[in-house]
């Protein structure tokens, strides 16, 4: 059996992986449009989809194990979900980890099914800039490559509370639809 500690740093190699895809196209396309911020923002933003796509995953099954909840956490190393959430609330959903493992079945489901309309802003921001240098870039597929990685980290954390399923897999997958696919797609097919 493979131990916490593996899955988590093969969860850590696709996350690594997608950092270095995403300073290299933010690189592109910061030279294409010659828009500056702050180096870290795209990072910010993807560690913020991220952890929401694995949140939903954790949820779905009813319970957030203490182990999900470390590496929800942990993954992340430039943004932090749970201050996007007080962020764009204007301080009303402020909360910790282990409040939100302690929210009924209901709550949590609740939360995660806001996770898009609280990260809208910001999902689109990073889909933007992700998905022009994609679009105009033939022989790189941007949004497949994260997409990809996004899937081996969740295939990681399935596996830390002891079960994996269709259900977490369906939840992640419905996450990373709303999140990034759907608007990719519309900035490529415009």
């Amino acid at each position: 059996m493979v131990s916490i500690k593996e899955l988590f740093n093969e969860a850590e190699k696709y996350y690594n992986d997608s950092v270095r895809k995403i300073r290299i196209i933010d690189t592109m396309y910061k030279k294409e449009t010659g828009k500056s911020y702050h180096p870290d923002t795209r990072l910010v933003q993807f560690d913020e989809i991220l952890q929401a796509i694995l949140l939903t995953e954790a949820l779905i099954d009813g319970s957030f194990h203490r182990r999900e909840m470390m590496f929800i956490d942990l993954i992340a190393k430039h943004g932090n979900l749970l201050k996007a959430i007080a962020q764009e609330t204007g301080g009303e959903l402020q909360m910790t980890w282990t409040d939100i493992a302690a929210m009924d079945e209901e709550t949590q489901m609740k939360l995660a099914g806001i996770l898009p309309r609280i990260l809208e802003k910001r999902s689109s921001d990073f889909v933007a800039a992700m998905a022009k240098v994609d679009k105009d870039t033939p022989s790189i597929d941007v949004l497949k490559d994260l997409t990809v990685n996004i899937g081996h980290i969740c295939a990681c954390l399935s596996t830390f509370d002891g079960e994996t399923g269709r259900k977490e897999s369906k939840a992640a997958g419905s996450m990373i639809s709303a999140l990034l696919y759907q608007r990719w797609k519309a900035i490529l097919d415009s």
